[in-house]
């Protein structure tokens, strides 16, 4: 099946009505897409549904992912991860299982029913989302001797999932630190 979600500039396929004649499945949107812990359990869900002229019940639901980790231009190959016999649809998919650095991860399922009709693998991924546990990097070109007038640029750098927003304190010398961090802010 195919889900219609789309997320980091990725567009899925739409959900397509039953083309085979069988059960079909979907994993449904993973929300958030970017998690940032490499101790993780992302919970995926499934939806499925029987044909109109029913051939049988749906026996279960396999979860099939692949990744790609940050340095990489290509995808691995596709991998069954686990079957649930039971409704809900749910698998916890732990990430450090898999890779324990930055990674792109995509998924699939394929429904079988109680005649062991399976479901054809879709065309494309049903459902996407990131892991990045590298904290970004914050330079600066701050002086080290201190003058009057000081110019300075904070540069940030993330080479996976990009940077959300930096976080800055400036105080003069011999005053208290400030307890909040500035974000975005010019100063003159």
């Amino acid at each position: 099946g195919s889900g219609d979600s789309i997320s980091s500039g990725v567009i899925y396929n739409p959900w397509l009505p039953n083309k085979w004649g069988g059960v079909e499945s979907h994993i449904n949107p993973i929300t958030p897409f970017w998690y940032n812990t490499d101790s993780l359990l992302i919970n995926i869900t499934a939806s499925a549904t029987e044909p109109v002229i029913p051939q049988g019940e749906i026996k279960n639901i396999t979860l099939y992912y692949r990744y790609k980790t940050e340095n990489s231009a290509n995808w691995a190959t596709w991998m069954e991860y686990e079957v649930d016999i039971n409704e809900p649809w749910t698998w916890q998919f732990n990430t450090t299982q898999i890779q324990t650095k930055d990674c792109l991860y995509e998924f699939y399922s394929i429904a079988t029913d109680t005649n062991l009709n399976i479901e054809p693998p879709p065309l494309t991924a049903d459902a996407a989302c990131g892991v990045d546990i590298t904290p970004p990097t914050t330079t600066d070109s701050i002086p080290i001797d201190w003058q009057n007038n000081v110019f300075f640029t904070l540069n940030d750098t993330d080479s996976f999932s990009s940077i959300n927003q930096t976080y800055y304190k400036l105080w003069k010398n011999n005053t208290i630190e400030p307890s909040n961090w500035t974000a975005n802010r010019t100063f003159t």
